[in-house]
């Protein structure tokens, strides 16, 4: 296994053997220009070499997600419906996360398990496949906003090597979050070729894309969803003509990707109150998203694992550029409108990530559950990347791309890889996962355990099925995420603890009857605990849909038919308005 220092050699020479390969073909063909898109692939994929490290992240929550993959890819194809309950944490008790975290990102590394890979291997796929993409996305939307390739390199290359974007893959090994990365600038593509064309098929890939990112993370959705509206007032006008109609068909596809995600979100607002209340983190000051304290300030992250979270020092350079270049430069009109509407963008994110904006976190609803505002980095680095191409669009001076570039890449090197290995696999990770006292490996309490779980009161060493007092034979016929199945021969009246947090949903059917279940036991608070008198008895015990969940799916199937009959009718109209503006023969 190949130590963390020894990767910084490796990404060296690998960057080195990239730079002579782009200098020898220059040589050879002189008069032949370098394809600047094949460029950005071979460069997005110096940081993610390392991730194929055998083995896991010493650091960061790689072996956490891969274990939620497994438990997600066991309910998908289990119960084979989607995932609302996590039946491994808290030491086999259970949890929902499923149905509060992520879903696209555990569906696509179960999807690429499927075909063969190991688990831990299908979450480094979706980490580097989710890199590589996150640059062609922003490569798309500058080129659009830029009309120039290399402009367009330049936004490309400074989203993808963002510190942020680095210690999201590498260190912190935020799975949603780094899948998060791809949406937003193949969003802004989307809505500027349909704001520029009025074609429908953007529309349609619009509310695709849109839906995908709220699958994705909510957070980042939430955070995108105004700017994306104001990006379409923008762009109408700067064509110099508001036509209200784009407008709200705009609207009306976003609101066509909230509606037929129902299924996912609907639930999370309804059932969020019984889950422990969460609240939003803020960096401790401004300084601290502007410099690391590690490595003369080139590694963001410390011997303890303590994470830098930055803005980055080439992209805090172009957002001065801008700013110098905005009140002494004159500037072509609409060059100077979208530098002015992506600085105001940037300044408002970061106010939004500091703690002076705390009056507004508690103020409008929803965002309070963000629990992190240093998130936000993730629409910075999306507004400093663009900047940058600015920047390059107005100097326009080929050596000053090369080294804003070079540099952009260089001073990242540290943090292309995680900082040590350990020799970890899909055996170890699910004994970890099935072995007491752990909730898969997880400390304290998950955000999406159930306020009325006491973790100190949870009884790890327990059977699936204990007598809390009396007598009983009990035989388990079946335990699967969502069906637990007992035969009890009870000799007398028994009161019993099922090993399962109670979360609305678990049933209880005793020889096919639905009977209570009792949560608010002192002595185990939140499980599951039952009496029965004496008798024989069939005992199941199921995670079902509660009525929020299955209206939540008739929702998004009627939103599905509203949306196709939508794109029908707006099809014959456009249909009919080519045949009366045809000339007549």
């Amino acid at each position: 296994m190949l130590p963390s220092y020894h990767m910084i050699i490796v990404n060296l020479i690998l960057s080195l053997l990239l730079l002579i390969s782009v200098l020898f073909y220059r040589y050879i063909y002189p008069k032949k220009k370098i394809n600047i898109f094949y460029l950005l692939i071979l460069i997005s994929l110096l940081p993610i070499v390392s991730i194929f490290r055998s083995g896991s992240y010493q650091s960061g929550d790689l072996n956490y997600h891969t274990m939620r993959t497994i438990s997600y890819f066991n309910v998908l194809f289990t119960e084979y419906s989607l995932p609302r309950w996590t039946s491994e944490f808290y030491g086999g008790f259970g949890d929902p996360y499923a149905m509060f975290a992520y879903q696209l990102p555990y569906f696509f590394g179960s999807m690429i398990h499927l075909l063969g890979f190991s688990f831990l291997n299908s979450m480094k796929i979706v980490f580097a496949l989710s890199f590589i993409a996150s640059g062609i996305g922003m490569y798309l939307w500058a080129k659009e906003e830029l009309k120039n390739r290399t402009f367009a390199f330049v936004s490309a290359t400074f989203y993808l090597f963002a510190p942020y974007h680095l210690v999201d893959m590498h260190f912190r090994a935020t799975i949603a979050e780094s899948l998060s990365f791809v949406f937003p600038p193949l969003l802004l593509y989307l809505t500027k070729k349909f704001m520029d064309e009025g074609k429908l098929k953007y529309l349609f890939f619009l509310t695709l894309a849109f839906f995908l990112l709220i699958l994705t993370h909510q957070v980042v959705a939430v955070s995108l969803l105004p700017i994306l509206i104001l990006y379409a007032v923008f762009l109408s006008y700067q064509k110099g003509k508001f036509r209200i109609s784009n407008i709200l068909n705009y609207l009306v596809f976003l609101i066509f990707a909230l509606w037929l995600s129902a299924f996912y979100w609907f639930p999370i607002l309804v059932e969020s109150k019984y889950i422990q209340p969460s609240t939003v983190i803020f960096p401790s000051s401004f300084w601290q998203i502007l410099y690391s304290p590690y490595r003369l300030g080139f590694l963001f992250q410390g011997h303890k694992g303590e994470l830098s979270l930055i803005i980055g020092y080439t992209q805090i350079l172009v957002v001065f550029l801008s700013l110098i270049f905005l009140f002494r430069k004159k500037l072509d009109g609409k060059i100077k409108n979208l530098l002015i509407f992506s600085l105001v963008i940037f300044f408002f994110l970061v106010f939004m990530i500091l703690p002076v904006s705390s009056p507004v976190w508690f103020t409008v609803p929803f965002i309070k559950s963000f629990q992190f505002s240093i998130r936000l980095l993730v629409l910075v680095s999306l507004f400093t990347a663009i900047l940058a191409g600015i920047v390059t669009k107005i100097v326009n001076k080929k050596t000053f791309t090369i080294i804003l570039v070079g540099i952009t890449i260089g001073y990242t090197m540290l943090n292309w890889g995680n900082r040590a290995m350990i020799k970890i696999d899909d055996k170890i990770l699910e004994g970890i996962m099935n072995t007491p006292p752990s909730h898969a490996t997880f400390a304290g309490v998950e955000a999406s355990a159930p306020n009325w779980v006491d973790p100190s009161k949870i009884p790890f060493d327990a059977k699936h099925l204990e007598i809390i007092k009396g007598d009983a034979l009990i035989k388990e016929l079946k335990r699967t995420p969502y069906h637990h199945n007992y035969n009890l021969l009870v000799k007398n009246s028994t009161e019993f603890m099922e090993k399962t947090i109670y979360f609305p949903g678990w049933t209880l059917k005793v020889n096919g009857k639905v009977e209570n279940i009792n949560y608010k036991n002192k002595k185990f608070p939140g499980i599951i605990t039952f009496k029965l008198p004496e008798g024989k008895y069939n005992i199941e015990l199921s995670f079902e849909d509660t009525p929020d969940r299955t209206y939540s799916y008739h929702a998004s199937l009627l939103g599905f038919l509203a949306f196709i009959s939508y794109l029908i009718i707006l099809q014959k109209i456009k249909i009919k308005r080519l045949r009366r503006n045809s000339p007549k023969r």
